[in-house]
């Protein structure tokens, strides 16, 4: 499973990774890995990992900037972003 977020450690973004946190039993019974993706470094990704406990990767989609995003349809150029997308 494939999550794009805009920012770590912003507010709605850290509440839908902690859901699926509190939820990654769920998905590791479906035998699915849950990977989170936002266009952050990943020396930012390491410590918002950290303090939210996070048991699952989060991917830095930094540079080139949003490109994988972009590949997924869920890149904002206007304002430098990953929107939110599952796939």
């Amino acid at each position: 499973v494939i999550v794009f977020y805009p920012f770590a450690f912003s507010g709605i973004c850290t509440g839908e990774l902690c859901e699926l946190r509190d939820n990654l039993a769920d998905f590791e019974d479906a035998n699915a890995t849950v990977l989170a993706v936002s266009v952050d470094s990943k020396f930012t990704l390491r410590a918002y990992a950290e303090q939210e406990n996070y048991g699952f990767d989060l991917l830095a989609d930094f540079w080139p900037h949003g490109a994988v995003a972009q590949r997924y349809g869920v890149f904002d150029a206007a304002s430098g972003m990953a929107l939110r997308g599952t796939f």
